[in-house]
């Protein structure tokens, strides 16, 4: 995410908050730190959605669920939130 891990001493609480260096070089090449592409949470739900699960019916009348396979994004994703 977007967030700010250097935030830069205010001297006037009235003042615009201020950004560090790292939160810019962060906004403009849309990196972490670690050189992981950062999302929104908009964007990190719209890749999420593109998770499928698909009914399989065979010609005897058998159905089986067949599960897309996630992404390394979002397998990192359900492991931080701790579902399976």
């Amino acid at each position: 995410m977007f967030g700010d891990e250097e935030i830069p001493e205010r001297h006037d609480p009235v003042a615009p908050a201020l950004r560090s260096r790292a939160a810019h070089a962060k906004d403009a090449t849309k990196l972490g730190a670690d050189g992981e592409v950062l999302h929104s949470f908009s964007t990190l739900l719209a890749h999420l959605g593109t998770l499928t699960r698909n009914t399989v019916e065979f010609t005897q009348g058998i159905q089986i669920e067949q599960l897309s396979v996630p992404t390394p994004l979002q397998r990192r994703v359900f492991e931080l939130i701790g579902s399976p």
